[in-house]
């Protein structure tokens, strides 16, 4: 998760530079989270990581729709989080809002064999429609 979050800001640093708003706000998250013990970050439980990044897309909305300047920039339950970050409180963290799935273990499906003959043959099909020259670099790569 922590990566996750790191590879968003330096995305939103590359684009915008440092003076971005949303950068700021998830440097600062970054800065704090790492001020956390490893074992206390690696015990956040599904429900507070899911709750995090439910936030941080809740607020990356925002601001690309253009409403993160001023002082009502930032949203009321991403302003909490930087606030429980900071008081290395996170564990608690929930967002009501946040979809079931996101916060559930899902088991994969098991894949049938007539499932798997079915992704074989739309390959095959729409490698048929490609250019001979362009199935040649797809197949020997």
């Amino acid at each position: 998760m922590m990566q996750m979050i790191k590879r968003f800001a330096n995305l939103l640093y590359a684009l915008f530079s440092s003076q971005c708003p949303m950068y700021q706000q998830l440097y600062k998250i970054v800065k704090g989270l790492r001020e956390h013990s490893p074992n206390a970050r690696t015990q956040l439980g599904k429900k507070a990581k899911a709750s995090m990044l439910w936030i941080i897309l809740l607020q990356a909305r925002r601001f690309v729709q253009g409403k993160m300047d001023g002082n009502d920039g930032c949203l009321g339950e991403f302003a909490n989080l930087c606030n429980l970050i900071r008081a290395k409180n996170c564990g608690t963290l929930d967002h009501s809002e946040v979809p079931s799935e996101l916060s559930t273990t899902a088991t994969p499906e098991p894949k049938s064999p007539e499932k798997g003959n079915r992704e074989r043959q739309q390959k095959e099909t729409m490698q048929s429609h490609l250019p001979r020259n362009r199935r040649q670099v797809q197949a020997e790569s």
